[in-house]
């Protein structure tokens, strides 16, 4: 559904900061800890070959050369700084951040994206990673070419090893949801869907508290089903409170314009889902046109999943009710996902239902 370049970026660093700035610093490492996340939980970012740094590489035009899918391991010393450069296509997207190298604790980092003139930065983090990482995420390339990334610690006395990881990936093309930056809990159901054996109720997503509101919300689906217009999929959201929000994803698409509704298979795969989203640009499945099984996409859900916006994160569960409503079409749910876009990055709690476990995203 989309083309894709990796640019692989892996970097190591345990920073050691000490003095005025690290103490600055110290309240915003307790009220991130609560971020439990690595960047190989964005699905562009995974680490492939490993290369060691090689000195000197503390200027912009002097950093290393980077092959692209090699996982690069560095140090830093105190008042130093790495560069590494890679290419990305114009239009492209540059995803790009630090991470803990296992074992060796967490650490403050800093990064910087600049220009292959050395002339200007296009983009800069301090704590957007896990933790006190960072993290550069959706970056569109301004031109094809060189791009030089600067890696440094938070203070100027800060010395150690790091990890880091970066991807450049061509924009996803209308009916696909991106994905990468969001955090989700993936549920295994494997329950059938038939008119007599009542509604499927999934088991119960619960993220963990992060005082951070939702901005976004996409789920996804492997279902298949003959006949979609028999199905009604909601998505109910129970705050703490009680409150039930039920947002519909798919409401038996061609009812009442028909009795019986479109007669459109579902006939998704783990590697080919259904995404449901509130962007007006999508289509809404099965409201203006009928084909014999509908292509797993990303489609405009039935209602407005817009109206999760603005719930903190932690406040209640989302499950799903799928509903068959006439005889003689059957069905089965795999799994389904909840995705959430926040004002900062996330973790998921583990769910467990008979033998059902969540899965990290």
């Amino acid at each position: 559904m989309k083309s894709m370049r990796l640019v692989i970026l892996s970097l190591s660093i345990l920073v050691l900061a000490t003095g005025a700035a690290f103490a600055d610093k110290q309240g915003e490492l307790d009220a991130l800890a609560l971020k439990p996340w690595s960047l190989e939980d964005i699905g562009a970012l995974s680490a492939l070959a490993d290369v060691s740094e090689t000195e000197p590489n503390d200027a912009c035009g002097a950093g290393n050369a980077y092959t692209l899918g090699d996982t690069f391991h560095g140090e830093i010393t105190a008042g130093d700084e790495d560069w590494i450069s890679f290419s990305c296509t114009a239009g492209d997207e540059i995803t790009i951040g630090t991470d803990e190298d296992l074992g060796l604790g967490t650490v403050d980092t800093f990064i910087e994206l600049w220009d292959d003139a050395c002339g200007a930065m296009l983009a800069s983090n301090d704590d957007g990673g896990p933790g006190l990482y960072s993290l550069i995420a959706d970056f569109p390339a301004p031109y094809t070419g060189t791009y030089r990334l600067k890696i440094r610690g938070f203070s100027g006395t800060s010395a150690g090893f790091y990890t880091a990881l970066g991807g450049c990936v061509t924009p996803p093309a209308p009916g696909f949801c991106p994905i990468g930056t969001y955090k989700g809990s993936k549920i295994n159901v494997g329950a059938a869907i038939a008119d007599t054996l009542g509604p499927v109720i999934t088991p119960a997503i619960k993220f963990n508290d992060q005082n951070c509101v939702i901005t976004d919300v996409i789920i996804d689906l492997n279902i298949e089903h003959t006949w979609v217009g028999d199905l009604v999929i909601n998505l109910v959201h129970t705050s703490d409170g009680g409150v039930v929000t039920t947002v519909p994803l798919v409401d038996q698409p061609g009812v009442p314009e028909s009795t019986f509704g479109c007669a459109g298979d579902l006939v998704s795969d783990p590697e080919s889902k259904y995404y449901f989203s509130s962007r007006p640009d999508l289509a809404v499945l099965g409201q203006d046109d009928c084909p014999a099984s509908f292509v797993p996409a990303c489609y405009q859900s039935e209602g407005d999943l817009g109206a999760l916006n603005g719930l903190f994160v932690g406040d209640g569960t989302f499950h799903l009710e799928i509903t068959d409503n006439s005889a003689g079409d059957e069905g089965f749910v795999h799994n389904w996902s909840v995705h959430l876009q926040c004002d900062t990055p996330i973790s998921v709690e583990e769910n467990t239902w008979g033998g059902i476990k969540a899965i990290y995203r």
